[in-house]
Formats: structure tokens, C-alpha cells, sequence
């Protein structure tokens, strides 16, 4: 899908992304990794790193400022309730 977006602007970007594409994206594969390892690692609860922020392929990292702000993470809670009671799902009030 990301391909036909730049080629369909020009044939080189089509061209930059098939270059890039390996360096800056995952396969379906190497994006399951890291929820596996964390679902089933004996390292995670042995080193007590349960809750931590996982990056691709398993890497502890920080986790980014935007999931910090209480506003946005409000913000995104009600969006994602509006969009499941659109769907027909019954979102309970906590």
C-alpha cells in the first residue's frame, strides 16, 4: 500500500522506497517478534521488567513524550470509545 502511494507521485520515489523499505520496515514476521518475546520470555519476569516499553526486536526503550500527556491519553480513550459505540460495541462507564 505505502509502494503504490510513492509510485503513484513518481517512479523514483517508488524506486527510493524499494531501497529503504528493508532498512525502515518490518515483515509481519520481524513485527511479531518483540509481542512474543514479552508474552513469553522467563527473562522478563526475571529481571522484573514487566509494564517496560518494548521496541523492535525486544529492546527496552523510553517511551515517547506524546504517551505522557495525560490530555492526549484522554483524548485518545474517548475517541477509541466513540468509535466502538458507533460499531454497535457497549462501552461501560467506569
Amino acid at each position: 500500500m505505502v509502494r503504490r502511494l510513492f509510485v503513484s507521485y513518481a517512479s523514483i520515489f517508488g524506486w527510493v522506497y524499494d531501497q529503504l523499505a528493508p532498512y525502515i520496515s518490518l515483515t509481519p514476521y520481524g513485527g511479531a517478534l518483540t509481542s512474543l518475546y514479552v508474552a513469553t520470555s522467563p527473562e522478563i519476569r526475571k529481571n522484573n521488567s514487566r509494564g517496560r516499553y518494548y521496541e523492535a526486536i525486544a529492546k527496552i526503550s523510553d517511551v515517547h513524550e506524546f504517551a505522557k500527556d495525560e490530555q492526549r491519553q484522554k483524548d485518545l480513550w474517548k475517541l477509541s470509545e466513540s468509535l466502538l459505540e458507533e460499531r454497535g460495541f457497549k462501552v461501560p462507564s467506569m
